[in-house]
């Protein structure tokens, strides 16, 4: 993700992913945010609504409406769309465009890793006899990439 001190409609050459994989989500995208108080006495999140998705560097271009002040947390959230072949969790960089260099930032872990898209990364059938009339054993052999079930 990289924060720029104006609101502004195109994108940043900054980077925010290193390896180069991210979402499926079209480099045209305006992408919604929201705004995600931790209490109702908070001000509003100084982010303005929309962010500029660039998925050829993997980065998020978010404007600020307002201030962000020193030592105020705020979060917010996007939807992007996961490609359709499953991918390894990306890694995750935030900064501010020419003021703080994008730095690598805590990711989820688990399914909840950073754009981990589930696939099956080894899936095997053989057979223990192939005569005709025989009694053959089927081995199904399966690895996925994300855990699955509960």
């Amino acid at each position: 993700m990289v924060a720029t001190r104006r609101p502004r409609a195109s994108h940043s050459s900054a980077s925010s992913s290193s390896s180069g994989r991210g979402a499926a989500t079209p480099a045209t995208a305006l992408l919604p945010l929201a705004d995600l108080r931790h209490n109702a006495s908070a001000p509003p999140s100084p982010f303005a609504a929309e962010a500029a998705w660039d998925p050829v560097n993997g980065s998020l271009v978010v404007g600020l409406r307002d201030v962000l002040p020193a030592r105020r947390t705020v979060s917010l959230s996007f939807q992007v769309r996961n490609p359709r072949r499953g991918q390894d969790p990306a890694a995750a960089r935030a900064g501010v465009e020419g003021l703080i260099l994008p730095t690598a930032m805590a990711t989820g872990a688990g399914n909840a890793a950073v754009l981990l898209v589930a696939d099956l990364l080894e899936r095997r059938l053989g057979q223990s006899e192939p005569a005709q009339g025989a009694r053959n054993t089927l081995s199904l052999t399966l690895a996925a990439r994300a855990r699955i079930g509960e």
